[in-house]
């Protein structure tokens, strides 16, 4: 008679909660490939939950996640001198009558100081199906006169108090970097990441309206054949980035600063919005191609 084996319970107890623990290690990394819809991502219900979250960074008073109107009142309270316009429209034949507006940017501006130097702004709006809120914005400040310009200590003092210690350091460049929980990544890792998402995280003066409109048309990881290599961190982190240049004028005792650009976005945010737009526009585009191909066929040919 073959005898039943039977089960010690207390190693089997240990390996379902190594399983368990290991699943739920796994469950709690974003790793979508690209960004799939959800109820956490990917619609224009969760781009609207995320945009609630994405607050608790601005910059001068111009908080992430703002609706565009309240965002440009913002903008007024701050220099009333800035004047926002598009900088450019996106418009698809499958959509008639969507007009998208995804980036709002200044002028150079000479303001009513005593020592004008000039400031630009803008901002990187979200578009349909979304409503439209700011996922990115930006400010480049230049000092004119050498006797206004601000010592470096001063203006890092300044971004520390608001943002607090900066994730990473680099010579001139500054980042602080957080995950979607607003955790902040620290040193090596953030540099890490940051290296890893330099390509799609281009926020600022410098925004690529091209890399946009593809990325509407083919998602959100378009510049890079439309694959996430990194299991999902270029599109779970919010950050603020600060480059400042700086010189020491003969008798001056440290550096001045004389010029200082400062970004933040909110890439979950960016994302959620571009796959909702890029499912939108794909719907469309089959259903359009679909009508022209039924038109087609019912057309009757030449005779023979």
């Amino acid at each position: 008679m073959t005898r039943a084996s039977s089960l010690n319970p207390i190693p089997l107890l240990i390996v379902i909660l190594l399983i368990v623990s290991s699943w739920n290690t796994f469950a709690a990394q974003p790793n979508y490939d690209p960004p799939q819809p959800s109820a956490e991502f990917g619609t224009p219900e969760a781009t609207a939950k995320i945009a609630a979250k994405a607050g608790f960074l601005d910059i001068v008073g111009v908080k992430l996640g703002l609706p565009v109107k309240e965002a440009l009142a913002a903008v007024k309270a701050h220099n009333a001198m800035l004047k926002l316009e598009p900088q450019a429209k996106l418009e698809f034949e499958a959509l008639p009558g969507v007009v998208m507006t995804p980036v709002l940017a200044s002028t150079k501006n000479v303001s009513q100081a005593s020592d004008p130097g000039a400031e630009y702004l803008g901002l990187l709006l979200t578009y349909a199906p979304n409503e439209a809120v700011v996922y990115g914005v930006w400010r480049d400040f230049w000092f004119g006169k050498v006797e206004s310009r601000p010592p470096v200590d001063t203006i890092l003092a300044g971004m520390r108090k608001k943002y607090g210690p900066e994730s990473v350091r680099d010579d001139t460049l500054l980042l602080w970097l957080f995950d979607a929980q607003k955790q902040q990544v620290m040193g090596a890792k953030a540099m890490d990441i940051w290296k890893k998402c330099a390509n799609h995280w281009m926020v600022g003066a410098d925004y690529d309206i091209g890399n946009i409109q593809r990325q509407v048309a083919k998602g959100y990881y378009t510049v890079s054949d439309d694959k996430d290599y990194h299991g999902g961190i270029c599109h779970s982190h919010s950050m603020v980035q600060a480059r400042y240049s700086a010189d020491q004028p003969p008798g001056a005792s440290q550096p001045l600063i004389m010029n200082v650009k400062v970004s933040a976005a909110n890439h979950q945010l960016e994302a959620s919005g571009v796959t909702a737009t890029n499912i939108l526009l794909t719907r469309e585009a089959t259903k359009l191609a679909e009508k022209r191909k039924e038109e087609a066929a019912k057309r009757s040919g030449p005779k023979f």
